[in-house]
């Protein structure tokens, strides 16, 4: 099934499942289609994508600080739904911003936009397993311009492309700073700098991580969630007893909380 430049395909036994709708990606705007092979377990990405209070350490500098969402550490709260997880940080002001997690492998987010013109992106995220200690993740963000300003959206990302073309990846500057020949503060300039330090933080752990003196904490409420989650609905699997049938409502809404 062909989606908005992606390819989805179900390999499961029987007949395929009606192609889910994606009402948020519907509306007026232009779309965004990409994505990257990170080199560890695809387990570590779906646990980033839910950690709101990784992104004012590892994004120190990058868009998410340019547009305001690095100024406060959220309070982190986390409920399950019956399609995955939503995830609320809460800031001093009040103001809380709101992801989705889709199980069994689907980020939603308001991403941060590239410019202050564009405002904030629906941004959605399939992480792919290769292997054990790989995958890759399909990305398709809607960005709320039109007219004019979708022009200019356009002509920015061809600039921003060219730049990246003629750069070593961000793969291979990851390992740089993770070989100890590079700080990541020294290319904080690159227009894929967020991944560049997703890289390094996710597959700094390893490519399987070790969990054996992990502590995890009051921030890490939709981490735990998310694994309490995926440990019952295995040991179900193993007996051979029914699992959990997710359903997404009709719509969903993620905020920014800016």
């Amino acid at each position: 099934h062909e989606f908005l430049g992606l390819i989805f395909a179900y390999f499961g036994e029987g007949d395929a499942p009606p192609f889910p709708n994606y009402p948020e990606l519907a509306e007026a705007g232009e779309i965004d289609v990409g994505s990257y092979i990170r080199h560890c377990n695809y387990f570590g990405t779906l646990e980033n994508g839910i950690d709101q209070v990784h992104v004012p350490f590892t994004h120190a500098k990058s868009g998410f600080t340019k547009f305001g969402l690095n100024w406060d550490i959220p309070t982190i709260t986390a409920e399950e739904t019956g399609y995955g997880i939503a995830m609320y940080g809460t800031r001093k002001d009040g103001k809380a911003r709101i992801n989705h997690y889709l199980m069994p492998n689907i980020l939603y987010i308001k991403g941060s936009p590239e410019s202050a013109r564009e405002g904030w992106r629906e941004a959605f995220a399939w992480r792919v397993p290769v292997d054990d200690t790989s995958h890759r993740s399909f990305n398709i963000a809607l960005i709320h311009v039109t007219g004019d300003a979708a022009e200019r959206f356009r002509e920015r990302q061809r600039r921003q492309e060219e730049i990246v073309a003629n750069l070593p990846s961000s793969n291979e500057m990851a390992a740089r700073v993770l070989a100890g020949r590079l700080s990541v503060h020294d290319i904080e300039e690159r227009p894929d700098i967020v991944n560049i330090q997703d890289h390094v933080a996710q597959e700094g752990q390893g490519a399987i991580a070790d969990r054996t003196n992990e502590r995890l904490g009051r921030s890490d409420v939709a981490v735990i969630l998310l694994r309490q989650i995926w440990q019952r609905e295995l040991a179900a699997l193993a007996a051979g007893e029914p699992l959990k049938q997710w359903r997404r409502p009709e719509k969903l809404v993620a905020t920014s909380g800016v």
